[in-house]
């Protein structure tokens, strides 16, 4: 069966596809990276006046006790004619303060929009959420004192730019972890809270403050580990021939 129809309509939108605007921020790198619903946005009404349709599903295979999950991707045009790629596996753990269910969630989203990059050449900064923070992801220790310091009166209190890059880290971890509940996100803030030894954020010093973001940065990083999201990036790379431009 030819695939003269799909190939003309996939070359058509390509040469239409527009660069796919980047609307979620990573405050740890400080940049933009445009998300699964960004690319789709831009990418669907091409779909449709092509006469195509996209559909990925969710596989899973178990080798001893690691389990991983994969997408399978099909692009189909009106003709009938269809062409199928993957599945694009990774590792599936369980991440920090996420269950199976919320881990799994975060990796399919994060391989639909590897697999639709790929097969569409679109290229965009979606891999600077996978910036590699400077700090290296430390444990936390759950024998950390619940007692907090009051900041000495010589000590510069935080800054407002620090506060909201804290709240900002938070905010950005519950993204990550598929729970945006708001006794998640406390949870989050009161884990630094212990980190920095502090009571309240618009009391602590600044050197307080900067232990609870630092904190906050290694939580992040140990997400994305958990996760094997790290893992799918050198994945991704080599089962694609597309460029995903800096990670």
């Amino acid at each position: 069966m030819t695939s003269d129809n799909l190939a003309k309509a996939l070359i058509n939108v390509q040469k239409d596809l527009k660069p796919v605007p980047r609307t979620q921020e990573n405050p740890f790198a400080g940049t933009k990276y445009a998300s699964l619903d960004d690319i789709m946005a831009v990418l669907r009404p091409l779909l449709v006046e092509n006469d195509l349709a996209l559909v990925q599903d969710p596989v899973t295979k178990k080798e001893g006790d690691t389990v991983s999950i994969g997408i399978n991707t099909v692009l189909i045009h009106s003709s009938g004619e269809q062409m199928s790629f993957g599945p694009l596996f990774m590792i599936l753990e369980k991440g920090a303060k996420m269950n199976m269910a919320q881990s799994a969630g975060s990796v399919i989203t994060y391989a639909k929009r590897y697999a639709i990059s790929a097969i569409f050449g679109i290229v965009t900064d979606d891999d600077t959420d996978g910036v590699q923070p400077q700090v290296k992801a430390q444990q936390r220790s759950s024998k950390r004192s619940a007692q907090s310091k009051q900041p000495v009166s010589n000590e510069p209190l935080a800054s407002k730019e620090l506060q909201k890059k804290i709240n900002d880290a938070a905010t950005a971890i519950c993204t990550l972890s598929n729970n945006r509940t708001n006794e998640y996100f406390k949870s989050v803030l009161l884990d630094a809270q212990k980190a920095g030894g502090y009571n309240n954020l618009k009391t602590a010093t600044q050197a307080q403050a900067n232990k609870a973001y630092e904190h906050l940065k290694a939580f992040y990083k140990q997400v994305r580990h958990n996760q094997g999201l790290d893992q799918a990036t050198k994945q991704a790379e080599q089962q694609s021939q597309v460029h995903w431009g800096q990670q």
